[in-house]
């Protein structure tokens, strides 16, 4: 009985911790700026706007009327938006050092609405 009970719980401890890692899937946008001048105010605020626009597409779930899925939206919108500052801060700062930056790259992510 106890070992039966012991193999139990080890199955249940395993899918319970191996769930949440299989089951995220992400989705991800590249953000290029190797074309901008993140010198420049309005290099970076281009690159703001690419940014922006790369957040929204992996945030969105499409067209839909529902309520919980708009705030799922803007949450991750937000929460992306967090995660990607301190890198966006981290190009600019760079280009603005002169140094040359061996990144031309930005890669956005977000998690996909589970249904």
């Amino acid at each position: 009985m106890t070992k039966t009970f012991t193999l139990a719980i080890a199955a249940i401890a395993a899918t319970v911790l191996s769930t949440p890692a299989a089951a995220q899937e992400l989705r991800s946008v590249e953000v290029d700026f190797a074309d901008l001048n993140l010198a420049s105010d309005v290099g970076v605020e281009n690159f703001d706007k690419r940014i922006r626009m790369a957040i929204v597409r992996v945030c969105s779930i499409g067209a839909t009327s529902d309520r919980i899925d708009s705030q799922w939206e803007r949450r991750c919108e937000r929460d992306t938006q967090a995660r990607i500052n301190p890198m966006r801060d981290e190009r600019v700062q760079i280009a603005r050092s002169g140094a040359r930056d061996q990144v031309a790259t930005l890669r956005i992510e977000a998690p996909a609405l589970q249904r």
